[in-house]
């Protein structure tokens, strides 16, 4: 449940100074997929959603945090949401600020 207080330790970190490395920060789309359009679904097509990633922003518990674009990426993946067993078809890591291809 987003906000709940954790129940280890009284809700207390056990580890000071923890580095969060490769950890989900947000989601840009909905987390299991947003549909792409009929008419994009197409051989060779590229189908593009833009958007802005900040660095700042307040975890779900009100504690303010500040990222380093240098340490970000992102994650893509197409995958297959007609039924509820689907698989995903491709999907591409990439530091943030670099063009990747899917492979």
């Amino acid at each position: 449940q987003y906000g709940a207080t954790p129940y280890l330790y009284g809700g207390v970190s056990p580890i000071n100074d923890f580095e969060h490395n490769f950890v989900l920060r947000r989601t840009f789309t909905n987390l299991f997929g947003d549909a792409v359009p009929v008419a994009q679904q197409t051989k060779d097509n590229t189908y593009e959603i833009p958007f802005t990633m900040p660095l700042t922003g307040s975890t779900y518990g009100g504690t303010s945090y500040t990222a380093v674009g240098a340490n970000c990426g992102i994650v893509a993946f197409v995958i297959d949401g007609s039924t509820s067993n689907g698989g995903v078809y491709n999907a591409q890591y990439a530091p943030v600020g670099i063009d990747k291809n899917f492979d």
